[in-house]
């Protein structure tokens, strides 16, 4: 078993702080002007739900309506991480940092499940075995590996500068986002290879196209969205910026897409944009959290719906916003 020796947790700054550790990709220049709306608490009611394509007939289920303003929800997850993840099982899991991974249903208490000393506690992705759990810990510089059934934790990789952000593809291969590199662990391999070097830029939100052929990260200080298109090989073909939106003194963090592969993006202030296929860009939420980090579709199990999209706000929990798409199938879910 191997466990992480820290001194305690250090809060990561909130927009507008200065970042008192090493990791100065992490500064915000100015304060965030919050618009911040009333909302209704308790579990989310709404029931969209894709319709099924029937080929012919039927309405298309990619053909995106209007955004839904106003009816995001607040949904009772109490715990403070960063990241989330939903597994087979229905629960939700995030990382408290200075305490370890936790799990809570929907509308449940959390329950710490493995203990675990991380002073800055980035990414959180399932492997496609749906039993592992990995953590991006930004402060020990390393990747922790959560092994659910057996409630222990080794290290996956270390010696990465501040990794920020992951995910895995369908083939089991592990995308790291650090501070200027982008690595990838192909499934069975010990060593990363080198992706990307993109000195003096924090890689944030990786998430991958529903056909696995396109890997979608970002710069989170300079508001780059790069792609690295993947042959049928899942060799790199390319690497290249796609666009680049206008930060306004906040951030990009989380990212998504779903099953249709349009591009979910979360700013730090709150701001949720869909970048369409066909290359449009439009706004869901307006600016209104304290720290937004982390965007991902629900699992479509412990009322936890698959064409809700959550946001994660360290500030205050846990909010669903109605989609009418469903996520990226992952694979580790049914």
């Amino acid at each position: 078993m191997w466990w992480l020796a820290c001194t305690g947790p250090e809060p990561r700054p909130r927009p507008g702080e200065p970042d008192s550790g090493a990791h100065s990709a992490e500064l915000e220049s100015a304060p965030v002007v919050h618009s911040a709306t009333p909302r209704s608490t308790g579990t989310p009611t709404h029931s969209a739900t894709t319709v099924p394509f029937t080929g012919d007939t039927g309405p298309d289920p990619c053909a995106l309506a209007p955004p839904p303003p106003g009816q995001e929800v607040f949904v009772q997850v109490s715990v403070s991480s960063e990241e989330f993840a939903f597994d087979a099982a229905g629960n939700w899991y995030g990382v408290v940092e200075g305490q370890g991974l936790f799990r809570q249903t929907l509308g449940g208490a959390p329950e710490l499940r493995i203990p675990y000393a991380s002073a800055e506690a980035a990414g959180l992705r399932f492997h496609p075995d749906g039993n592992t759990l990995a953590l991006a810990d930004e402060s020990a510089g390393l990747i922790a590996l959560f092994d659910l059934a057996a409630g222990t934790v080794t290290t996956g990789l270390a010696g990465l500068p501040s990794p920020n952000s992951i995910t895995y593809d369908a083939a089991g291969d592990l995308w790291v986002g650090s501070y200027g590199r982008l690595l990838r662990l192909r499934a069975g391999e010990v060593t990363p290879e080198v992706i990307a070097d993109l000195p003096y830029t924090d890689l944030d939100g990786l998430t991958m196209s529903p056909d696995d052929q396109r890997l979608w990260f970002n710069g989170d200080e300079t508001g780059d969205v790069w792609a690295v298109d993947l042959d049928p090989a899942r060799d790199v073909v390319s690497v290249e910026v796609q666009f680049t939106v206008p930060l306004y003194y906040t951030q990009l963090d989380g990212m998504t897409t779903d099953t249709c592969g349009n591009l979910y993006l979360l700013f730090t202030d709150g701001r949720l944009w869909r970048h369409r296929l066909d290359g449009s860009l439009e706004e869901l939420l307006g600016s209104q959290f304290s720290y937004a980090s982390a965007v991902g579709f629900g699992s479509g199990l412990g009322g936890w719906q698959r064409d809700v999209l959550y946001v994660q706000d360290r500030g205050s929990g846990l909010y669903g916003v109605p989609i009418g798409l469903e996520g990226r199938p992952e694979p580790h879910l049914p």
